[in-house]
């Protein structure tokens, strides 16, 4: 156990280095998905909005969807800059009430016309017509409030975790270049479990027939960027392990102090 511990330290160690390393960005937006009025009822009109972050470093079309319970209401396209947010909106009629309306990103255009499949997600959902046929009363200033933190907490730890994917594979691609393609392919297939989604930025340099023996330290730094890299990359093992990390944490504590 003490020595698993102070493997798990020096995991949080060196990923608080990598995130003071890592540029802060000013403001991220946090997507979501409105309709106005909130008030609208059976066949009245109301406009669906969806906040969209373009994350890219270059500009980027959008194409929304959005959909009631898998019927197709209509879909818009959005030029959006790099790193800001625009509001993709479509006019509907309120078909019947407490229809749930999603807001999803099917295509994200260069100026290349290139599609950017990572870029296709769910912007969100959101509830139009009257959400309490039964009369139930319900505090909707305190569900939104829940809401609202739910979803910036979210956002919040998404943006987090793809800051560190993308640091800490240039990181380990650097390692590869001066290390030398073909000694780092070796080394990455023998200590470090590959999983989907792990960034993998394109176009570096080659850097075959490099002499290695100068570059002894980046060893370390291509396998531990290697493991993080994966670790944040994959969305699913990111957020499990990150769970089963906070309950070993819990345990801890409740051992020591309780």
């Amino acid at each position: 156990m003490k020595a698993f511990i102070a493997i798990f330290l020096l995991v949080i160690g060196l990923t608080s280095i990598a995130s003071a390393a890592t540029p802060v960005a000013v403001v991220v937006p946090t997507e979501s998905v409105n309709r106005a009025p909130e008030s609208a009822k059976v066949g009245e009109a109301v406009t669906l909005s969806a906040i969209i972050y373009n994350a890219q470093k270059q500009s980027v079309t959008y194409t929304v969807v959005f959909d009631a319970a898998g019927t197709l209401i209509g879909s818009t396209t959005i030029l959006i800059p790099r790193e800001a947010a625009k509001t993709a909106s479509l006019e509907w009629k309120v078909p019947k009430d407490g229809v749930m309306v999603t807001a999803t990103i099917t295509k994200a255009l260069t100026a290349l016309k290139k599609d950017i499949a990572t870029e296709h997600r769910i912007v969100g959902t959101v509830v139009v017509g009257n959400t309490d046929p039964l009369g139930i009363s319900v505090n909707k200033e305190k569900v939104d409030q829940a809401k609202s933190w739910i979803v910036k907490a979210f956002s919040g730890l998404e943006v987090f975790r793809k800051k560190q994917a993308l640091y800490f594979a240039i990181e380990r691609d650097a390692a590869r270049v001066r290390l030398g393609i073909d000694v780092v392919t070796q080394i990455e297939d023998k200590y470090a479990n590959k999983f989907d989604n792990t960034p993998d930025p394109k176009n570096a340099p080659s850097a075959t027939g490099v002499n290695t023996s100068t570059h002894s330290n980046d060893y370390f730094v291509m396998i531990y960027s290697s493991a993080f890299a994966s670790y944040f990359g994959h969305i699913a093992f990111f957020y499990i392990a990150s769970f089963l990390i906070v309950l070993l944490l819990l345990r801890i504590i409740w051992r020591m102090f309780i």
